[in-house]
């Protein structure tokens, strides 16, 4: 519910599309193509991660999660069905990239339980994030949605369900 109030107050008092403007590159075929690749090195980071530490159930449930995230994120674009800065398509709420990176960020953490491990999986998350918004792919209330998805998918489900 609260994701759906950010939506809309965002939305609602145009600082949205403002932040967004501001954030834009001008080669935003540049921002897009590094976002994809930060967004798949840290999509496989959690999987390598408990693969080299031989936690194999650990990297079943991993990828259960990063799947049911992306999964769960593109149903809530079809209901949003928000049209993209780019006017590309209908696609924009919530950012996909922006959710998968925050939960592999937050698995990440979750299985390291190092601080610096941590903070490097969330700077470069959250660098996915700016650079959707700088390939004018999103909106910032988009990426803040992805955000927020990811790190209930990649950190609470698997403290509170799994016990890690």
């Amino acid at each position: 519910m609260e994701i759906i109030i950010l939506f809309y107050l965002s939305t609602a008092f145009g600082f949205d599309k403002e932040i967004s403007q501001k954030l834009e590159w001008e080669n935003t075929r540049l921002a897009d193509g590094v976002s994809d690749v930060v967004v798949i090195g840290l999509v496989s980071s959690p999987l390598i991660y408990s693969g080299v530490k031989g936690k194999w159930d650990k990297t079943a449930i991993s990828i259960g999660l990063i799947g049911m995230n992306h999964l769960f994120t593109g149903y809530l674009k079809g209901i949003f069905k928000r049209e993209r800065p780019n006017g590309e398509d209908f696609r924009s709420m919530p950012s996909g990239h922006s959710s998968d990176a925050f939960t592999s960020a937050s698995l990440l953490c979750v299985l390291s339980k190092d601080p610096l491990i941590c903070t490097s999986g969330f700077l470069l998350a959250g660098t996915v994030g700016y650079l959707r918004i700088a390939a004018r792919k999103h909106y910032f209330s988009d990426v803040l949605v992805g955000a927020g998805l990811g790190l209930i998918n990649g950190q609470v489900i698997p403290t509170v369900i799994f016990r890690w």
